[in-house]
């Protein structure tokens, strides 16, 4: 699965998978996640979730979240949806957050399931229409929306150094970071940013940093045909061989291995 980290305002993103190991990131987009077959943690909002086959997950614009699933347990659809396709639910889902982002599959319409897999078949066309792009979302959105429960999205997250810490963190992981330059732009010491992840992230930064780039690494290895090479470079890697250094102490195989096992 490719990550979804960078701030997109046009631009449907699909994505379907068998595995899921994803850091806490955010991003201005509405995701919408559709669990075939498995089970899956999810965390929202600093609260941790658990979906099983048929469930849906929700997570509104600029909410912290992430997943979590063994290799080849699952089977998934992801939907990121950009503000333009948000239509007349763009305000709502921009002040607002759901107390619980879980739907369980006995509560969803059967549109919701035909739905998303018209987002997928249509972002896979080379002529794709932003207009029936916008047309699925909002029809999942009427579906949904009912079956939330909301709460005004009051929470000072701009002050909160976590928050403002992952922010900046989505937006530059494939750039050369370092946690002096990070803590320098959200206003704190370097000692203060590196407590904040030991103890509220529990990992360090860098580590942290890593397992961006090599979520970003696994989804290319497994979604596009570039060269090792091309993936390193991509993912903000300094060199192929500590791409592959740090790819091989994550998953225990090299990345040429992970893709040919992937193809299987």
């Amino acid at each position: 699965m490719i990550p979804f980290y960078e701030e997109k305002n046009s631009g449907l993103q699909t994505f379907e998978g068998v595995s899921m190991n994803f850091p806490q990131h955010l991003h201005t987009a509405l995701e919408i996640m559709y669990l075939k077959s498995g089970t899956i943690s999810a965390t929202c909002d600093g609260k941790e979730y658990t979906l099983n086959k048929g469930d849906l997950f929700v997570c509104f614009p600029n909410v912290i979240h992430s997943y979590f699933a063994p290799e080849n347990t699952v089977h998934f659809h992801i939907a990121i949806c950009p503000p333009l396709l948000l239509g007349e639910y763009l305000n709502t889902l921009m002040n607002f957050i759901p107390i619980c982002p879980v739907i369980k599959s006995d509560l969803l319409h059967k549109d919701v399931d035909y739905a998303i897999n018209g987002l997928f078949e249509e972002n896979s066309n080379s002529n794709r229409s932003e207009a029936v792009c916008r047309a699925l979302t909002q029809l999942i959105l009427s579906r949904i929306m009912p079956l939330l429960k909301l709460e005004e999205n009051t929470a000072p997250r701009s002050t909160d150094t976590v928050t403002r810490a992952i922010e900046y963190i989505s937006k530059n992981f494939t750039n050369p970071l370092t946690l002096e330059k990070t803590a320098k732009h959200i206003g704190v010491s370097k000692c203060h940013l590196s407590h904040v992840f030991s103890s509220r992230m529990h990992t360090g930064f860098n580590s942290y940093i890593n397992s961006l780039r090599l979520s970003l690494a696994q989804s290319l290895l497994t979604n596009t045909d570039k060269d090792i090479l091309s993936v390193s470079s991509e993912c903000g890697f300094e060199s192929q061989r500590t791409f592959n250094r740090a790819f091989m102490k994550m998953y225990s195989i090299t990345p040429s291995q992970y893709r040919a096992e992937y193809k299987k």
